[in-house]
């Protein structure tokens, strides 16, 4: 979807021009799938790139800061997206990523979808190999569980904007659980649970687990 509201095409424009890339912002195509009320879009660039620009909230501008470190933390580490530019622009955090080569798992057609969810399958399992030691990002349950019962408290946690992906020190049930919900909301006939069994290194599923981190994923 084009961006062709004005106020998409004023805060695209000062991000080209902080980040000093030569394009017009008329020409940048939204993205509207997810829930995180940050402006994304895509720039036919060479390369092409991803831009984001964080809403308004405090919660918004939170989670991308934490995202922009996350992903400079990951350089060498993982394949994540490559970091070319993050600044403020109009009082907002905002990046612009390198397009990794690939498709999201949800525009593929049901033929593709096995082999796309077996290859993030393994990606997952190759993030949570890497050494934890010296991550500076803090997932685990009670902060967690802290951060959810302070959004709770102030009033953060909305019931139409309920995801998120974040990275960190965490139990594997955080991503595996988001990846099962995933799979059966975008491909219903895709068996996502025995994909797991097959290829994720995990004697066995928890299922208490998985339905654990799907409702606390619901205070994110």
């Amino acid at each position: 979807m084009a961006a062709d509201d004005s106020e998409s095409r004023r805060l695209i424009g000062q991000l080209l021009v902080a980040a000093a890339l030569a394009a017009d912002p008329a020409r940048a195509a939204r993205m509207d799938h997810g829930m995180s009320g940050d402006l994304v879009f895509r720039l036919e660039t060479a390369p092409p790139l991803y831009g984001k620009i964080g809403g308004g909230s405090r919660v918004s501008q939170a989670e991308l800061g934490r995202e922009i470190a996350v992903l400079a933390w990951l350089k060498g580490k993982a394949l994540v997206p490559r970091l070319v530019w993050s600044g403020w622009v109009d009082g907002r955090l905002a990046m612009f990523t390198a397009v990794v080569d690939g498709a999201p798992l949800h525009e593929l057609g049901e033929v593709e979808s096995e082999a796309s969810a077996i290859a993030a399958i393994q990606a997952l399992a190759a993030l949570h190999a890497l050494p934890t030691k010296g991550c500076p990002f803090d997932e685990r349950l009670d902060v967690k569980l802290a951060e959810a019962e302070r959004r709770v408290a102030a009033g953060e946690v909305r019931e139409d904007d309920l995801d998120a992906d974040r990275a960190g020190l965490a139990d594997r049930y955080q991503d595996l659980a988001l990846f099962v919900r995933s799979g059966a909301r975008n491909f219903p006939d895709l068996p996502v649970r025995a994909l797991l069994a097959a290829h994720y290194p995990l004697a066995a599923l928890d299922e208490a687990k998985l339905d654990f981190y799907r409702l606390l994923d619901e205070f994110y």
